[in-house]
């Protein structure tokens, strides 16, 4: 890779000029996961590319969200306060939940 967007120095990554964000100077464009992931691609360059010097690879991305109830969010209503049946929205007829197909019988 010609230019890198950050460089190693001992176990520190420092981001170069091409780790800026184009809104501010101060923000940046991955982080160090970018930092590291690049890094780690590298590597694999140096040891597993082909003779068009392309590395081929297949990995996991692994992203964790975080959830809390908030007051804003929407309340469950309570059982029975429908204002529609749900089958006339969908234009259907209405059958138990325990009916099956096979035991479905069209009046």
């Amino acid at each position: 890779m010609a230019e890198h967007i950050y460089t190693l120095d001992g176990d520190t990554f420092h981001p170069t000029h091409w780790a800026g964000s184009p809104w501010s100077a101060t923000s940046q464009h991955g982080g160090p996961p970018n930092a590291l992931f690049m890094r780690a691609a590298e590597l694999y360059q140096q040891r597993y590319s082909g003779p068009d010097n392309r590395i081929n690879a297949t990995f996991e991305i692994i992203y964790l969200h975080g959830w809390a109830p908030h007051e804003s969010q929407q309340k469950p209503l309570r059982p029975g306060s429908a204002e529609q049946r749900l089958a006339n929205a969908l234009d259907t007829e209405e059958r138990p939940a325990d009916e099956t197909p096979e035991t479905y019988k069209k009046s």
